[in-house]
């Protein structure tokens, strides 16, 4: 895999395109709708065509923001952008039209910082990422929030003198009945009560385990850890762990996998900050390596981001969406890459400078964009 830095490409016919990053998406017709993660922007890429178009920008937000949304919810014909940095839910029609806004955020909030969200009936459960920040939920039929501070005072009261500094509610999953979650690089787990909307402690587990996210499947819960491969199955039923590792030398990667899915009760730690995934052999009590086999094209836009965070699963395939990359990745169900597609802006297309600095609305580029964009086609 060819590491480097930067946005912009030249494509084999000559064209020069700005690759575009973004988390979740929602797709019809062969047509992704996603908010853009580099900056205020809703796209849609038609797959058959391999355009991209600026839909609209999301209102009430800066025009400069970045990382607005962290997911998209599809819900009665109507689609649910919910913030990751941005304070506003966006709904839009299915074609990414008549865009309405509620803000979730106020002045009391520091910064107002999501760090995953669940679809639970008719409600949308959107959890904080920092501490003093609420849980939030939010009525798709009312359009009513409500906000509940149950994280921060139940671990401000009861295991706050166990951290030295500033803790993140990073990693969550939701199950039958609970909400599941750890705070990022520590050993405990936590879990909220859906139908009560308590908090409580799950587990303690050892010293070693710095958990970097969480994924449920029935009565286990599968962690990975921000400093080494392993992979834990915590059951809670019984109260027993078991810890699956990687035979061999391998460099050591901080946070390597940043995402689990489960396929058919196959346990998958997707790369993350790595280039391969892991899938547990529960008969040898061991991690199997597999090569996502990358295509030669793919880039690592930055070291400090991963490579793929958003999954979709298909009938037949498996979608990674890009977060540190240039290409939207399609697997077959044996983990390997049988298309790669480019996500990008034409730079061709830039003709007009506008106010503040801005290439024109449809483009929605900035001047240094622009001139790092002929840099780039010489």
């Amino acid at each position: 895999m060819e590491h480097g830095i930067g946005f912009f490409e030249t494509l084999q016919d000559g064209v020069c395109v700005e690759n575009l990053q973004f988390y979740d998406a929602f797709e019809s017709d062969n047509r992704l709708l996603f908010s853009c993660q580099k900056f205020n922007g809703l796209y849609c890429y038609d797959r058959e065509k391999g355009v991209v178009e600026l839909v609209d920008t999301f209102k009430n937000e800066d025009i400069h923001r970045c990382d607005l949304h962290r997911c998209v919810f599809e819900v009665d014909e109507q689609l649910y952008f919910i913030p990751y940095y941005g304070k506003n839910i966006h709904i839009t029609d299915l074609d990414g039209k008549n865009q309405r806004w509620i803000e979730i955020a106020d002045d009391s909030q520091k910064s107002p910082h999501y760090s995953n969200a669940f679809l639970i009936n008719d409600e949308i459960w959107i959890m904080p990422f920092f501490l003093d920040n609420p849980l939030i939920r939010f009525n798709t039929k009312t359009w009513e929030i409500s906000k509940n501070y149950i994280i921060r005072d139940f671990i401000k009261r009861d295991y706050m003198s166990l951290y030295e500094s500033y803790i993140d509610v990073f990693c969550s999953d939701i199950g039958d009945k609970y909400i599941y979650f750890s705070l990022i690089g520590n050993n405990l787990l936590f879990y909220i009560s859906i139908e009560e909307c308590i908090c409580s402690i799950l587990s303690i587990l050892s010293k070693d385990i710095k958990i970097r996210c969480i994924k449920c499947l029935e009565d286990h819960i599968y962690l990975t850890n921000t400093n080494d491969y392993r992979i834990v199955d915590y059951d809670y039923i019984n109260e027993v762990s078991s810890i699956y590792e990687l035979s061999g030398q391998h460099e050591l990667i901080q946070y390597p996998f940043s995402r689990i899915i489960i396929h058919e009760e196959r346990v998958i730690a997707l790369a993350g900050y790595c280039d391969f995934c892991v899938v547990i052999n529960p008969i040898e009590k061991k991690l199997d390596i597999i090569e996502l086999n990358l295509p030669c094209d793919i880039t690592r836009l930055s070291d400090g981001y991963a490579l793929f965070t958003g999954v979709c699963f298909k009938k037949d395939t498996i979608e990674l969406f890009p977060r540190g990359t240039n290409r939207l990745l399609t697997l077959d169900y044996n983990l390997k890459c049988i298309n790669s597609e480019v996500v990008g802006i034409s730079v061709s297309g830039m003709k007009n400078l506008v106010r503040r600095g801005y290439i024109e609305e449809t483009e929605n580029f900035s001047l240094n964009n622009y001139v790092n964009a002929i840099l780039a086609k010489r």
